[in-house]
């Protein structure tokens, strides 16, 4: 008899390469918008019959067919916009890896009833109004053009003429891409580079088609104040997957370019199309699968619904996080200040700018706030501020306020392998001038441990008003 045993096969996790090389080989998930009748391996709704708060990013590839809107002007007047793929869903799956989006026909259609009153101001929705950033079109037709991507060969050899092309003028829809970013899942981007490629050119070198990518970027700070007049720097945070923007094709139905594309470009077979009167013909068993699938539609919308409403409260709950990384006055403060009201503080935002970043009050006391966020240390500026801050709003108010300042020291850094948070100048000067330093990674524990609780409220506001310099509270977030 043998002493030896075979052992079970140690089983090792696959490598994340391999993982997504096994993703990539599983079938793409398709959503085709704006025409149905397609192969049943394929998911499709005409736009009259799109499920509202749907959620286009649990899908590999969607195809937008605008061009259905164009065959059917009532059909475009009378479609309520709020019906349209939602913003946010859209760029997550703008976002998404491996991702691919198409979208058919003239960019600047416009959906929705003409808006009530006037003025520029009021217009309609145009359906490429999800992305980021515009880009200009101009309507001339024409039959001249130049193919730039061979892969698009079997599309463009259908095109006998276009009716629009891109004039190359792009900007962003966003004074701040910030809220943009965070809205879908990214943080720490406030910036964006769009890159576009042309499919196929008129003669003049205008794109009649194009696949483009957006970076999602960060501004690099310059330090100090210096007068420039040359374009912000920006670091790339996440590259988004393709967008690639068709013309229709005209003398083909719009339904049957999408089949051409299903075919020739994910090999996706279609069989004949269903003619419409078809739709006045069906069996009992036929009725009974459609009344079934009628509820579990239903369902599906209810439960659409109630994940749309628990990504809301995701998103909210996860606010917080912003302590960790925001350094911007818009981007920062809001988050501190209700942070600190959370913790049972009465906190007050200032009232004009020019004065302290808002007023906290407790028990222990009165304070005043300098809300700072640096990629360094706390500077010694940052005390003298809010020293001053204090003494202003002492001959104000009448009261003797507690300088406080709440920082996010090097807020591009983990907070477990950050720095110290304070200049050594800077502490000295805090120490002897009697500021407390509180800093957010500290700010957010605390919230942790009050969601948990296990926070003691009254020893974190005394550790805050007896501090001279750093306030002596747990501050590694890592730690909890």
């Amino acid at each position: 008899m043998s002493i030896f045993r075979r052992t079970k096969p140690k089983e090792f996790p696959l490598p994340p390469k391999v993982a997504r090389e096994q993703d990539r080989a599983r079938p793409k998930r398709i959503l085709v918008i704006g025409s149905e009748g397609h192969d049943k391996t394929v998911t499709s709704y005409p736009w009259h019959k799109f499920p509202e708060r749907f959620n286009v990013a649990d899908f590999d590839v969607v195809i937008l067919n605008y061009a259905t809107f164009g065959e059917d002007q009532a059909l475009a007047e009378g479609f309520p916009p709020e019906r349209l793929p939602d913003r946010d869903s859209l760029g997550r799956l703008f976002f998404a890896e491996d991702s691919e989006l198409i979208a058919i026909g003239d960019p600047n259609t416009e959906v929705g009833p003409e808006p009530e009153g006037s003025g520029f101001i009021l217009g309609r929705r145009s359906v490429s109004d999800w992305l980021p950033f515009w880009f200009a079109v101009e309507h001339t037709s024409g039959s001249a053009f130049e193919l730039k991507d061979d892969e698009w060969a079997f599309y463009f050899s259908r095109l006998a003429r276009y009716e629009w092309f891109m004039s190359g003028e792009v900007g962003s829809r966003h004074q701040d891409p910030t809220y943009y970013f965070r809205a879908i899942g990214i943080h720490g981007a406030d910036g964006m580079i769009p890159q576009f490629e042309a499919i196929a050119e008129t003669r003049f070198e205008k794109p009649i088609a194009m696949s483009f990518r957006l970076f999602a970027a960060r501004h690099k700070e310059q330090p100090g104040l210096a007068l420039t007049y040359r374009e912000p720097e920006l670091d790339p945070v996440r590259r988004s997957s393709p967008v690639h923007w068709l013309p229709s094709l005209p003398g083909v139905g719009a339904a049957e370019a999408v089949d051409l594309i299903l075919t020739e470009r994910y090999g996706i077979s279609t069989q004949q199309r269903r003619p419409r009167w078809v739709d006045g013909y069906s069996l009992p068993a036929e009725e009974q699968v459609a009344a079934e699938i009628r509820h579990l539609e239903e369902d599906r919308e209810a439960l659409a619904r109630k994940l749309a409403d628990a990504r809301l409260r995701a998103e909210q709950a996860a606010t917080p996080t912003a302590l960790l990384y925001e350094k911007g006055k818009n981007e920062l403060e809001p988050p501190v200040r209700e942070a600190l009201g959370e913790l049972g503080a009465d906190v007050r935002p200032p009232d004009q700018e020019g004065i302290e970043d808002g007023v906290l009050a407790r028990a222990e006391g009165e304070a005043v706030l300098e809300i700072k966020g640096r990629k360094g240390p706390i500077k010694q500026d940052d005390v003298r501020q809010v020293v001053q801050w204090a003494a202003d709003a002492k001959g104000r108010d009448g009261v003797d306020y507690k300088p406080l300042i709440v920082g996010n020291p090097h807020c591009d850094t983990s907070p477990p392998e950050r720095g110290d948070p304070m200049a050594p100048n800077a502490l000295d000067y805090a120490r002897n001038s009697g500021v407390a330093v509180l800093t957010t990674v500290q700010v957010y524990t605390a919230l942790r441990q009050r969601q948990e609780g296990s926070f003691n409220e009254e020893t974190f506001w005394k550790s805050v008003f007896t501090a001279d310099g750093l306030v002596e509270w747990p501050a590694s977030a890592s730690e909890h």
